[in-house]
């Protein structure tokens, strides 16, 4: 399968998992980390504690928001949204096609989708292998 994005929405996907995608069949699915575009705040400095909470809370209503435009993306493409609720870093983890992933990747208010990539912890390593 050949994978593209519309030119709009180059950068919000990187070469490497473009090129992963396009190895995947047109039915098989993979996990992503959709990263929205959430609005600054006017004063970009650190926010005492109340800030923070009320910044947090925004982030949280804003990824709310948006759960209907990945579903309805889901619902056409396969998939499924692996987040339940917002969070406060407002990402969300979806399970979809490549083509699902391209259409999630072309909505106005996404910064990015990255590669839901296992993690393994580090055993029994030397820092001289570093």
């Amino acid at each position: 399968m050949k994978f593209s994005t519309n030119p709009t929405t180059e950068g919000r996907i990187s070469a490497q998992f473009a090129a992963r995608l396009a190895q995947l069949a047109p039915d098989e699915t993979t996990r992503a980390v959709i990263l929205p575009s959430i609005p600054a705040p006017g004063n970009q400095t650190q926010q005492p504690p109340p800030g923070r909470k009320a910044r947090i809370e925004e982030t949280k209503r804003f990824s709310q928001h948006v759960f209907h435009d990945i579903d309805e993306q889901l619902g056409y493409f396969g998939g499924q949204r692996l987040t339940k609720q917002s969070n406060a870093l407002g990402y969300i983890l979806v399970e979809t096609t490549a083509a699902g992933i391209a259409a999630i990747a072309d909505l106005d208010w996404v910064r990015a989708v990255m590669e839901d990539q296992p993690i393994y912890e580090l055993k029994n390593i030397d820092e001289r292998q570093l």
